[in-house]
């Protein structure tokens, strides 16, 4: 297995396919077929190299990916012909399944272009979703990180097709890039077939982003409040005991993320006890900052993207910390 550069080293500049991104003019209906006018027009992925169990080799079905983009969205288009669709192997519906033992379609993202980092993006036939961060510079992958974004499929006459909406606000970005690296696998599992589109070799894998393709023509995405509130509340009762009397248990959350910049994230979450009127809040900024932690302060981060986001330095300000 080939491990990543050293910070210090440039990425491939020879040899690296580029798909450029094109722009969303309208409205794109998410319904898996990828036929609105705009996906004709925009540049492709035209076909991707076997690496197993040929490396080397045509694949058994073309593989055609487009890209577009709005203010506040990438949206990936997918074509998947199979030669016998009946037999496509297709069988998880649950979010973050694991698909590697049918067929699907892996997309990674290194939106820092830093070749060590990015995210995972996978969806099979039936539109079951997997997302993960690029680990361990590419050789892992961490599937405990869940984003908000969306997929739809549609079986067709040739094989299948999947629309992906992929929110902005959903990834941290190098602000102002116009490049990202990018790169598509693709399973046939009763084939037990793998094909990708860069670096298609079996020493390599499509998670190792100093090895992935460029995305080219990346606009200036808009970030907007980059505010989430997500209140939530749950109530029971029931009767603990034998003639006891019936009891109410309550419970109430407040959960607040705020993009500070293409780069940055902190949260606060707030959990009454239950059945009490006094608050028990928490402060955090992520990722290295004690949730019991007072108000803090968060400087620039480094490239590398974490669970919580980037990897971001942050220090409990001195007005608001107190340990306990």
């Amino acid at each position: 297995m080939c491990r990543a550069p050293s910070l210090g080293a440039q990425l491939p500049t020879t040899n690296v396919p580029a798909l450029r991104v094109g722009t969303v003019r309208g409205v794109v209906h998410l319904d898996g077929r990828l036929d609105e006018a705009m996906w004709a027009g925009a540049d492709s992925i035209a076909a991707l190299t076997q690496i197993e169990p040929v490396q080397g080799v045509r694949p058994a079905g073309r593989t055609v990916v487009r890209i577009l983009a709005s203010a506040d969205a990438i949206v990936i288009g997918v074509r998947a012909d199979d030669p016998d669709p009946a037999r496509i192997v297709a069988f998880a519906r649950e979010r973050d399944a694991n698909l590697s033992n049918e067929d699907h379609i892996k997309l990674v993202l290194d939106t820092y272009r830093d070749g060590r980092s990015g995210y995972v993006f996978a969806v099979n036939p039936n539109a079951a979703r997997y997302d993960a961060l690029v680990s361990n510079q590419g050789e892992s992958e961490n599937a405990n990180w869940d984003a908000a974004w969306e997929a739809v499929t549609a079986r067709t006459a040739t094989g299948w097709s999947a629309e992906i909406r992929i929110p902005v606000l959903s990834l941290q970005f190098k602000q102002g890039a116009s490049e990202w690296g990018f790169n598509v696998q693709r399973r046939i599992q009763r084939l037990l077939e793998t094909d990708r589109w860069a670096s298609p070799e079996r020493n390599f894998q499509v998670t190792q982003t100093f090895r992935a393709g460029r995305l080219t023509d990346v606009p200036p995405f808009s970030l907007g409040l980059g505010l989430s509130v997500r209140p939530s509340l749950t109530a029971g009762g029931g009767v603990p005991a034998p003639k006891a009397g019936f009891e109410e248990a309550h419970d109430a959350s407040l959960d607040i993320t705020k993009t500070l910049g293409a780069n940055t994230l902190a949260a606060f979450t707030t959990s009454p006890r239950r059945r009490s009127t006094r608050a028990a809040p928490t402060s955090r900024a992520f990722p290295s900052s004690s949730p019991r932690s007072g108000p803090s302060s968060c400087r620039g981060p480094t490239s590398s993207i974490s669970a919580w986001g980037p990897e971001t330095t942050c220090a409990p300000s001195s007005a608001g910390a107190s340990g306990s």
